[in-house]
């Protein structure tokens, strides 16, 4: 696992199971801006520091809606407990991190982060299963913000 600080963090990773969170409905409802997400009670969690990036990875297999980030934001607070939305279809994780993240449409499918030699090496797509929040590293950050401003 690597280490939490500003010389490896680079971005938190926010996973978004649609059979575990509706974002079709969310989305379908006019919303754009997630305020909140269920992650477990786990060490990052608790790390999560206000103003440090985070994104949304949409996930999950048979999923009517391309799989990828869809957006990106920042932490707005600590983790701490919290009552899940309306837009939860299976139970959340024990804390909600405050947000401020816009989502619009899918902004770097999977398929492209995977070709990415560093981004491919990341655990976010090494490891799909793992619980959240899932982190990438201050030189993958970098690689996705490369990848995400030349993405149309």
């Amino acid at each position: 696992m690597a280490k939490f600080g500003s010389d490896v963090l680079g971005a938190w990773v926010l996973k978004c199971n649609p059979q575990m969170w509706d974002i079709v409905a969310f989305m379908a409802d006019g919303n754009r801006v997630i305020d909140g997400w269920s992650v477990q009670g786990n060490v990052r969690a608790k790390n999560m520091v206000s103003g440090e990036p985070v994104v949304l990875w949409v996930s999950g297999s048979g999923s009517t809606i391309e799989a990828g980030a869809w957006g990106v934001g920042q932490v707005a607070g600590p983790a701490a407990p919290g009552s899940p939305d309306k837009y939860w279809l299976a139970k959340p994780g024990s804390l909600y991190v405050p947000l401020n993240l816009r989502i619009d449409r899918c902004l770097v499918p999977k398929a492209e982060a995977k070709q990415s030699p560093v981004l491919s090496e990341s655990e976010l797509i090494r490891m799909p299963r793992m619980s959240n929040p899932v982190m990438l590293t201050a030189t993958e950050w970098t690689e996705f913000q490369r990848v995400l401003a030349a993405h149309p």
